[in-house]
C-alpha cells in the first residue's frame, strides 16, 4: 500500500488500529452463551436455507435437526423402539414418579378422561351383555393385572376393534378384548388392524 508520506500512513494505522480495538457487537451466539441460553437465533439462513433457531453448543441448525431425526425414525423403527424400550426400563423409577406427580397436579383432568372413558365404555356395552359375559370381562382385567405382577412390566386389555375408532367402532364384549403388553397397546392408540381372523 503506497503513502504519499509518513504522516498520512500514520493517520491511516492509526485510524486502523482505533477501528480494531472498537468492540464488536456481540454476536447472537456470545449473547446465548453469556445468558446460559440452549438456543440462539441470528436470521441468517443455514447451508440448506432454513431460517430457524441454532443450538448453542454446535451451531446446529434445528429444522436440520428436526429433518435428520425423522428420517432416522424412518429408517430404523426397530432400533428407536428398542431404545425407548431401554431407556424406560433403565429409568423406570423416574418416569413412574414423574407419572405421579402429573397425577396428583391434574387430578381433575384426569377425573375428565377416566369419565370420559367410562361412558364410551357404558355405551358400547350392549343390552344384551349378561352376568356370564360380565363375569368373563371381569376375569380379564384381573388377567391383565396378574401378568403385570408376574411379568414386571405393563399389560393392558385391548379392544381388538377400538371402542372409539375413526372407521369402525367395537362393543365392550369378551368376544372384543384380549390381553397384550402395555407398550404395544400404547403403539396401537385407536387403529383397527386387521389379523387374520378378521
Amino acid at each position: 500500500m503506497g503513502f504519499k508520506d509518513r504522516e498520512s500512513a500514520l493517520l491511516y494505522y492509526k485510524e486502523y488500529n482505533l477501528k480494531r480495538r472498537t468492540r464488536r457487537v456481540k454476536q447472537a451466539r456470545q449473547i446465548a452463551l453469556e445468558a446460559n441460553e440452549t438456543h440462539y437465533f441470528t436470521g441468517n439462513p443455514c447451508k440448506h436455507g432454513h431460517i430457524a433457531k441454532r443450538r448453542v453448543n454446535d451451531r446446529v441448525c434445528m429444522e436440520c435437526d428436526s429433518v435428520i431425526k425423522k428420517q432416522y425414525l424412518i429408517d430404523n423403527p426397530e432400533k428407536v423402539a428398542e431404545q425407548k424400550r431401554n431407556g424406560y426400563i433403565k429409568n423406570k423409577a423416574k418416569y413412574l414418579k414423574q407419572k405421579q406427580q402429573y397425577r396428583q397436579e391434574n387430578k381433575g383432568k384426569i377425573n375428565a378422561l377416566v369419565a370420559k372413558r367410562k361412558s364410551y365404555i357404558k355405551q358400547a356395552t350392549p343390552a344384551w351383555v349378561g352376568k356370564e359375559e360380565l363375569w368373563l370381562i371381569t376375569e380379564i382385567y384381573e388377567l391383565a393385572a396378574l401378568r403385570t405382577k408376574l411379568f414386571g412390566f405393563g399389560w393392558h386389555v385391548d379392544h381388538i376393534i377400538p371402542l372409539q375408532g375413526k372407521l369402525v367402532s367395537g362393543l365392550h364384549v369378551p368376544e372384543n378384548m384380549r390381553v397384550i403388553p402395555a407398550i404395544e397397546n400404547i403403539k396401537k392408540k385407536n387403529k383397527f388392524e386387521v389379523h387374520n381372523g378378521f
